[in-house]
């Protein structure tokens, strides 16, 4: 009896200190949780007050750009508003008067005053706009209405030196001078008078190429289905043409074997790594060619060279005479050569 009464003991003790374990653990448990829960809450708290911190930062930043732009465009109003007019004025006046001293002069000059007339009576053909002057004519002019200022004899001059003899004009033939001027300009006889300016510019009959009378027999050329620039040609011209103020001595020449449109490049040597640096430029401009066409230089033939056509899938096309060369090349080629000896010649010594 007394032995089953200390088991009913041990049996509860047992009971209670399981109990008392079970209650330890859930208020751990408890515990555990609450703290776990307060410290996502803190961190979630941390994380709103950066998102608040960074949008505030954000909107000052738009606020101070804001200003700034603001002050800006303050200013430039300011100095808008402090702009001296009075320059413009002048201009304004001066080509008032200058429009009123050419006017005076179409109507002084003899030749124009059949112009005037028909201008007068109604004419179609001749205008007078702001009073002065203008003829319609055949050409795509780049004026209103397509029509071509009437120039008097005092101006003629001036204007055939400027469309040929110029730098920029190129001493180009009788045809390209006379269209050059037929865009902007009238005056009854101005294709005569280009005709016999370009004929004795002194210039052009030093560099003109010798005529023979050897003809080659006509050749069909071979028609090409590509796009433009795709199938070009280069070569070098060299190192005769003269030298530039940054020392380029040599003109690297592209020739689109389609269209015959030709681009040129100055070069200081003829070193692989300038010559496709040049190429590269090209290429950003009209796209990357299929196939190219060169001689057996050896700047052509480097290995620089065939790893940058390689590289963008270029077809490289090595000939000592191509049949694209006899050609659109050497025709252009003549044509460069004789415009780098008019500019020469015209050049002080």
């Amino acid at each position: 009896m007394t032995r089953d009464t200390d088991i009913d003991k041990s049996t509860a003790r047992d009971a209670n200190r399981a109990e008392l374990l079970i209650d330890t653990s859930c208020q751990v448990v408890t515990h555990n949780a609450t703290r776990a829960g307060a410290r996502t809450d803190e961190v979630i708290k941390h994380d709103h007050r950066q998102r608040r911190g960074r949008a505030d930062r954000q909107t000052e930043e738009r606020r101070v750009q804001d200003a700034i732009e603001k002050d800006d465009l303050d200013n430039t109003f300011k100095e808008l508003s402090e702009i001296d007019m009075t320059d413009l004025e002048a201009v304004r006046k001066q080509k008032e008067q200058i429009a009123t001293e050419f006017s005076k002069q179409q109507r002084s000059d003899p030749s124009l005053q059949i112009g005037w007339t028909r201008a007068e009576r109604g004419s179609n053909e001749y205008k007078v706009i702001h009073g002065l002057l203008y003829k319609r004519t055949k050409f795509e002019t780049d004026t209103v209405n397509d029509l071509a200022l009437v120039v008097p004899k005092e101006h003629r001059k001036d204007l055939l030196i400027i469309s040929h003899d110029m730098i920029t004009a190129g001493h180009l033939g009788i045809n390209k001078t006379k269209d050059r001027l037929l865009n902007y300009f009238y005056w009854p006889g101005i294709k005569q008078d280009v005709a016999n300016y370009v004929k004795r510019c002194k210039a052009c009959q030093l560099t003109a190429p010798v005529k023979t009378s050897e003809r080659a027999p006509l050749q069909s050329m071979p028609i090409l289905d590509a796009p433009p620039m795709s199938n070009i040609t280069i070569d070098v011209m060299g190192p005769t043409m003269n030298k530039t103020v940054r020392g380029n001595r040599y003109l690297l020449v592209l020739v689109c074997n389609t269209m015959r449109y030709v681009q040129a490049y100055p070069l200081r040597n003829l070193k692989a790594a300038t010559i496709c640096d040049k190429l590269l430029h090209a290429f950003t401009m009209f796209g990357i060619p299929s196939k190219i066409f060169g001689d057996n230089m050896s700047s052509f033939r480097s290995e620089l060279m065939t790893s940058v056509c390689e590289k963008f899938g270029v077809e490289l096309c090595y000939s000592s005479v191509s049949p694209n060369l006899t050609w659109s090349y050497r025709k252009n080629a003549e044509k460069f050569g004789r415009y780098d000896k008019k500019i020469s010649t015209n050049e002080p010594k």
